[in-house]
């Protein structure tokens, strides 16, 4: 097996406004990480995944998590690896605070 980056880049969300780090197509289980280092007291990140069940589906939220610095500081964050087989995408917004980078990878298991 082995494990590709499908994704990865550096974002700086705009307050209350959802920014798609990446969106897959392909069939397999994907994972997301995010480097939250740069949160400060007061700022509050919303990381998101969407996928569809059918082909025809619309994306729906399939995991969700908020994250603040007061509850959580310099670390790195990921989302629970899943099974997709028409569509994903990974997402941030930051709800609250002053707009800073986040670091960002996806990455997918090939069989």
């Amino acid at each position: 097996m082995a494990i590709t980056n499908v994704g990865s880049g550096t974002t700086t969300p705009t307050i209350d406004v959802v920014s798609t780090l990446d969106t897959n197509t392909v069939f397999g289980i994907y994972q997301a990480y995010i480097n939250l280092t740069n949160l400060v007291k007061g700022d509050v990140i919303r990381v998101f995944v969407t996928t569809k069940v059918l082909t025809g589906d619309t994306e729906e939220t399939l995991f969700e998590a908020i994250y603040a610095n007061d509850l959580i500081a310099n670390s790195i964050v990921c989302t629970p690896p899943f099974v997709s087989e028409f569509s994903s995408s990974f997402k941030i917004e930051q709800t609250d605070g002053v707009a800073r980078a986040f670091p960002w990878a996806v990455y997918r298991l090939d069989s």
